[in-house]
């Protein structure tokens, strides 16, 4: 519906859209929490990076709208500052098949 908006009621795309911004909103405020919780349990701890896999994360929009990762990479820095973590940083990167090499990491452990 958010790449091809001319198929659909405008209002429709709206209400996409809406939901789409408010669930990258969500992760950000959710990637903050894990820092702050890292960081309660190592106050030197100001670099973190988190490794995201698929095709929501990485997508990007077509209807000029802003991309799901720009969404979070704009609002994570807010939301660490609201929380006073303004010296930490959280990067989000791409890996392919991070899940699988996460797995196999864990078993070898």
């Amino acid at each position: 519906m958010l790449n091809n908006p001319a198929d659909y009621k405008p209002e429709y795309v709206e209400v996409a859209f809406q939901i789409y911004e408010r669930s990258a909103k969500l992760v950000a405020a959710s990637l903050a929490g894990l820092a702050k919780n890292l960081h309660s349990a190592d106050p030197k701890l100001k670099r973190i990076q988190v490794l995201a896999e698929g095709s929501l994360y990485w997508s990007k929009m077509k209807a000029g709208r802003e991309s799901y990762y720009k969404i979070v990479n704009k609002y994570l820095p807010v939301i660490l500052e609201e929380l006073g973590l303004k010296g930490v940083t959280v990067t989000v990167s791409q890996m392919e098949n991070s899940n699988m090499i996460g797995a196999a990491m864990a078993v070898l452990s």
